[in-house]
């Protein structure tokens, strides 16, 4: 049965959401992004243990360091965004979203 012709209102919730979820994902990279350049022009090219500045990220053989929170974020929001995005996939196609604009499946 599709959601869209029992009831439009959940259906037009469903689009919402998916498209919250695809949002947040793109958000997520373009903040990675905007971060990584921040750090690579702001961050030391050495260690700094007394600013805790003391781990390692590559930039194509240009190495600066950051703080462990720094590296955390580093790590998880490219992994988070293209986690929402696989999540916004199935679910689009399990509840037989089709009629976003942008959503082609």
């Amino acid at each position: 049965m599709k959601a869209h012709v029992s009831n439009p209102c959940i259906f037009r919730l469903k689009k919402l959401f998916i498209a919250t979820l695809v949002i947040i994902a793109v958000a997520g990279f373009a903040l990675h992004f905007v971060l990584w350049f921040y750090w690579l022009d702001h961050n030391p090219v050495r260690p700094l243990p007394e600013t805790g500045q003391t781990y390692v990220l590559n930039n194509h053989g240009y190495y600066f360091y950051v703080t462990k929170n720094q590296s955390l974020m580093a790590e998880t929001l490219p992994f988070a965004s293209v986690m929402l995005f696989f999540v916004a996939a199935i679910l689009g196609k399990e509840w037989e979203v089709k009629d976003i604009k942008w959503w082609k499946p």
